[in-house]
């Protein structure tokens, strides 16, 4: 069977499905990956093989950041109806077109904010299953917001309106518990549930940038998106100024967009990189500090850790409030202060370091995760797509 992954250009979206499509390799199936190329090199690093896509144009997007800088209230509507169900959408098609009539795939696996893919998928009759990266009820609310700028591309290339979304009402997986996604009152979808390896998986160990090698590693990240904004860079570097001087070894990602200039002098306990494999991070860490993107969230409780999230917009609160009902975290109000005050972050990761509880909630969680199907067990989800 050969599958046809297709998703946007962000890693949280992205990577939770790389298990997935690994998964299918190793169950004697072929998986090639649409992405745009600006993502290629996550596609790659993954050993998957790649079809690169457009990007949206730099000129096309930037009225929508302005947008959302000036109206930040409309994140959500200008993010999904007019940049996932329009222009990303409009500027993906082609290359997904193309690489289903070149590759001739069986099933589509699509990110369930990446449209294109589904709109490719009824032109040309192919199946598709979507991945959930974030709760249920969110994403399922997020389709049938953006159906009607969907329904339109349909019509723009021969296909009949659906502006209900019902051609976006494919079975969905999702690496979420049920204790851990929301209840969700959308027309219904097949839910899997499975569990994803973690991070014991990686037999590397990281560099030993540290001298101070018996302390425990905190890892502090806010991924890639977050990152692009000066404002959460220098939220970041605060983060890392007020809690360097602590008795642990810090390691910091900056996610590709770095201020060269303006990292403080650091202690020799703190290590500040561009990009590290994650997975190889938590199966050392003791701790993580992070923004509360979803895919942060599931990897940190895999790996039975403790978080401290200090979350920033899209479903990172809610996400973060999960974590803490848990007992395995707590999340820290970044507020709206400018400049923003770490110190309460700080607070947070000594009780988390210091009380034992916390870790003991973490591991807990992991069980229950760990309690879910295995991720093997998703191959039969596309195997029935295939057949319906």
């Amino acid at each position: 069977m050969r599958i046809l992954m297709s998703s946007t250009a962000e890693a949280g979206h992205l990577r939770p499905m790389l298990p997935f499509a690994r998964a299918c390799v190793a169950a004697g199936h072929e998986v090639q990956v649409a992405t745009p190329r600006s993502a290629a090199h996550l596609v790659k690093d993954a050993g998957l093989g790649l079809w690169e896509c457009d990007d949206i144009a730099p000129d096309v997007l930037a009225p929508f950041h302005d947008a959302i800088a000036r109206e930040p209230g409309r994140i959500r509507e200008i993010m999904v109806r007019q940049v996932w169900g329009d222009v990303a959408a409009r500027a993906f098609l082609p290359g997904v077109l193309a690489a289903i009539d070149a590759w001739q795939p069986d099933v589509i696996f699509r990110d369930a904010v990446e449209f294109a893919s589904a709109v490719a998928a009824d032109l040309r009759s192919v199946p598709h299953v979507q991945m959930l990266h974030s709760r249920t009820g969110i994403l399922l609310s997020v389709r049938d917001e953006a159906a009607g700028a969907v329904s339109r591309l349909r019509e723009s290339v021969g296909l009949p309106p659906d502006p209900e979304g019902h051609c976006l009402r494919t079975p969905c997986l999702t690496r979420l518990p049920e204790f851990l996604d929301e209840p969700y009152t959308a027309a219904p979808a097949e839910i899997h549930r499975f569990r994803t390896a973690g991070a014991g998986a990686v037999a590397e160990n990281l560099p030993q940038w540290w001298t101070n090698g018996e302390d425990p590693l905190v890892y502090v990240t806010f991924g890639t998106v977050l990152m692009r904004d000066a404002v959460h860079r220098a939220r970041l570097r605060a983060i890392v100024e007020a809690v360097a001087d602590l008795p642990v070894r810090l390691l910091v990602t900056y996610g590709g967009n770095p201020d060269e200039q303006a990292w403080p002098a650091l202690p020799p306990n703190a290590h500040v990189v561009d990009w590290v494999l994650q997975e190889q991070v938590l199966r050392e860490a003791t701790a993580v500090i992070h923004h509360g993107g979803m895919g942060n969230v599931m990897e940190v409780l895999s790996a039975g850790l403790p978080s401290v999230i200090v979350p920033h917009g899209g479903d990172a609160p809610g996400n973060a409030t999960g974590v803490a009902s848990t007992g395995a975290g707590l999340s820290v109000d970044p507020g709206t202060d400018a400049p923003f005050d770490a110190a309460p972050v700080r607070a947070a990761l000594v009780r988390v370091l210091s009380e034992p509880a916390f870790a003991a909630a973490a591991r807990r969680t992991a069980a229950s995760l760990d309690a879910l199907p295995p991720i093997e067990e998703a191959v039969t989800v596309f195997e029935k797509a295939r057949l319906a």
